[in-house]
């Protein structure tokens, strides 16, 4: 279940290149140890999204390093770009660390929904393999 956090706007759109919309970013959570700067990263895109929450959500972030999650919020993003640079978190999904389905196990519905990659190749880059 979603952990839902206090609407509280911390970003500014101060650039008129991003486009401002609700929406979700699913990776791996990632905290700079250096400055405590909390972070996505994205399978696909390999460049970490930027997390912006008050106080109190941002430590709950922090303790779900390494994790993955899926954060809901306000987010911005490049024109023409569909993940985001970065996120005003809302709420959080954490995903169970647990065993994963074997990739033969797999089947796809949607024969379009991995883009040009195959199935497997997909699913590698989602796990980081």
């Amino acid at each position: 279940m979603p952990q839902h956090f206090g609407a509280e706007l911390m970003m500014p759109n101060t650039s008129p290149a991003l486009v401002r919309s609700h929406g979700s970013v699913t990776g791996r959570l990632v905290v700079d140890a250096d400055t405590g700067t909390v972070s996505i990263v994205h399978p696909l895109r390999k460049e970490a999204v930027e997390v912006a929450a008050s106080p109190d959500p941002a430590e709950t972030l922090r303790s779900c390093s390494g994790r993955r999650v899926t954060l809901t919020g306000l987010s911005y993003s490049r024109r023409g770009e569909v993940i985001p640079d970065r996120i005003e978190a809302e709420s959080l999904r954490i995903f169970p660390d647990g065993p994963r389905p074997k990739l033969s196990e797999l089947r796809v519905s949607w024969p379009k929904a991995t883009g040009d990659l195959t199935s497997e190749e997909f699913v590698r880059r989602l796990r980081d393999e």
